[in-house]
């Protein structure tokens, strides 16, 4: 449980730096955040079966897209100069589920390759 909490307040700081760096006070950026962190869990509600069935649909959110919007988030925190490490991260993960064949997969198949590095 420890690895979503660090994870996801790190991911939150990071977004809130990246909206600072555009002059976004944490104020104001903080109630999308939250909004945002709400609609996230809807997108659980299928991965631990497709997780656990290894059968990722990618109809709505395939690698390839996530892949590339994670270059344009990595992108905007290099032109914002903010720290590059956890954007870096997840577009590893992209790039290496993508390498793996998952292009076409949904998201839930970076499980592969963060289970087997």
């Amino acid at each position: 449980m420890l690895d979503i909490v660090l994870t996801s307040l790190a991911a939150y700081l990071h977004a809130t730096a990246l909206v600072g760096s555009a002059g976004v006070p944490a104020e104001t950026f903080q109630p999308y955040a939250v909004e945002f962190m709400d609609t996230l869990s809807s997108s659980l509600t299928d991965s631990a079966r497709e997780i656990d069935q290894r059968s990722y649909p990618g109809e709505l959110a395939n690698v390839t897209m996530m892949g590339a919007t994670a270059g344009h988030i990595l992108g905007a925190g290099e032109d914002a100069g903010i720290d590059l490490a956890p954007p870096t991260a997840v577009k590893g993960h992209y790039d290496r589920a993508i390498a793996a064949g998952h292009g076409r997969s949904g998201w839930t198949s970076l499980y592969e390759v963060i289970r087997t590095p």
